[in-house]
């Protein structure tokens, strides 16, 4: 500020043509020139709009002003702009691909400083720079507590600006920063969203275009020559001979059908001839499952029974022979009832091969006439069988 009053002396013709809306191309101190629009004069320098955004002029860095006309705006070529090594290189790509967004620039990744063996050194990575025609190298160094430090210098090794910034293990938090921090080091002032450009650094990259080769066209077949048709000569069509086959005898087949029995033969013989001993009439019958079986020797026990008891009582004189045999003939009557039963039902329901050489019992009234009535003179038991 002790220079201004001088400065303002000599640098009062381009101070005043400032106060328009003219281009103007200014000549820095360190080698660079800047083109762009004055948008503010200040009493510590001029506020100039390039295409990279806006930075600011100080008086003391002037080494000449022209104006320009709008034309010499569009004909400016981007700053280029070298990434310098970083000890961790994700970082250094990562700080590359942030640097890409600051516009109107084109930027050399770390890889390009292959074989520039500078080990930190930043004016020899700002030779190795302008070996490679950049006009900016951006050197960036990390510490333990991933604190980075980043400073701008042009060609001839002269600061641009520096600035510090934390680099946290979420890029996507940290991008927006370290872009900033960027900006600062180049003395620029953003006029883009930061948080937008940030976003679009996280993106992998577009893959080029591949233009494909033209497909030399296949060449068109020739055409098959059409094959002349044959001469077929007509065969006569021989007479149809008819085959006479003898007509078909109908016969007449016999299908035996066996009697129906049972599907199952789920009663036991043994078990029917036992239930004929009990003194329930017509029990093995409804064992066999012997409807008119059941019917004939309920019906035929009771019957008897009450003939026989009551020619006995006719007959017999004391109580006590009355009493057994009023009990023992309508058992033996109930007894051999159930046992033709179970035979006659057994024989009809499952067959008669083993039944035909079972014996039978029967016993019968033996009746005598004595005027127009009979009378009941006693009883007989009668046992036949077949074998």
């Amino acid at each position: 500020m002790r220079r201004f009053p001088f400065l303002a002396l000599l640098l009062l013709p381009g101070v005043l043509l400032a106060q328009d809306d003219s281009p103007r191309r200014m000549t820095l101190g360190d080698g660079r020139v800047l083109t762009g629009s004055v948008v503010e004069s200040t009493a510590e320098g001029m506020r100039l709009k390039v295409a990279q955004g806006t930075t600011l002029v100080r008086y003391d860095q002037l080494a000449g002003v022209e104006v320009v006309d709008a034309a010499a705006l569009e004909s400016v070529e981007p700053w280029v702009i070298a990434v310098a090594p970083v000890a961790d290189p994700d970082i250094g790509t990562w700080l590359a691909a942030v640097a890409a967004q600051v516009p109107a620039t084109r930027v050399m990744g770390p890889e390009s400083f292959d074989g520039t063996s500078c080990a930190g050194d930043t004016d020899c990575l700002a030779k190795a720079a302008a070996g490679m025609n950049a006009d900016y190298v951006l050197i960036g160094a990390v510490d333990d507590q991933r604190q980075m430090a980043l400073e701008a210098r042009t060609a001839t090794s002269a600061v641009v600006g520096t600035s510090s910034v934390f680099v946290p293990s979420e890029r996507p938090d940290a991008a927006p920063a370290l872009l900033g921090a960027v900006f600062s080091s180049l003395s620029l002032r953003p006029t883009i969203d930061l948080m937008a450009a940030a976003e679009a650094s996280l993106r992998p990259p577009e893959p080029e275009p591949v233009v494909a080769e033209p497909v030399a066209p296949e060449p068109e077949p020739e055409p098959t020559p059409e094959p002349e048709p044959a001469i077929v000569e007509v065969q006569p069509t021989p007479e149809p001979v008819v085959v006479k086959t003898p007509a078909k005898t109908s016969s007449t087949s016999y299908v035996l059908v066996p009697p129906k029995r049972p599907l199952v033969q789920s009663r036991s013989r043994g078990t029917a001839i036992a239930l004929g001993f009990a003194p329930v009439p017509g029990l093995p019958s409804a064992y066999l499952g012997d409807g008119p079986g059941f019917v004939a020797s309920l019906a035929g026990t009771f019957a008897t029974s009450a003939l026989t008891v009551y020619a006995l009582g006719s007959e017999v004189q004391y109580k006590q022979p009355l009493v057994a045999s009023s009990i023992l003939l309508p058992y033996v009557i109930n007894v051999a009832f159930n046992q033709v039963a179970t035979l006659v039902g057994w024989r009809r329901l499952y067959g008669t091969a083993s039944v035909a050489r079972r014996p039978s019992a029967t016993v019968a009234p033996v009746l005598s006439w004595d005027g127009q009535a009979p009378r009941a003179t006693g009883a007989a038991l009668t046992l036949g069988g077949r074998f």
